[in-house]
């Protein structure tokens, strides 16, 4: 349990959000970063199998951590704000690839937009916003 603010970020492959999906699509693609950024990845759709990966110059086949789905895994940020729990997630992403990776970048924009309303009607009163969100373009 943390009480600071918590943004969490879907990180999926085509043909996301679809439910037309052929194996073939969305099995094996090989995924970098997550070791790296484990206390804030959430696999959902992820496997680990053998496949080849760089060892001193040499290519080699060892277990590596792989797609199974569309649906791969759901990034976190944690902060004293919105903005800053924006900016942990965010960075978190910016190290995670697998192929047509695809998320939104405006994930906490519109609680900051409304965080001073929910404030007035006793909601939400443990999480602030410094008043300008970071722009992901």
């Amino acid at each position: 349990v943390d009480r600071r603010t918590c943004i969490g970020v879907v990180m999926a492959q085509p043909p996301f959000p679809s439910e037309k999906v052929k194996p073939e699509d969305v099995e094996g693609s090989p995924i970098s970063g997550l070791d790296e950024n484990w206390d804030h990845v959430h696999p959902g759709m992820i496997m680990i199998e053998r496949g080849p990966v760089m060892d001193g110059g040499k290519v080699v086949n060892r277990p590596m951590y792989k797609t199974t789905g569309p649906y791969v895994l759901v990034a976190t940020g944690l902060g004293d704000s919105i903005e800053k729990a924006k900016k942990a997630v965010y960075s978190t992403i910016d190290k995670i690839s697998f192929p047509n990776v695809m998320h939104r970048t405006d994930i906490g924009d519109k609680v900051v937009k409304a965080i001073t309303g929910l404030h007035q009607h006793g909601y939400a009163l443990g999480m602030k916003s410094d008043g300008n969100t970071p722009s992901r373009g």
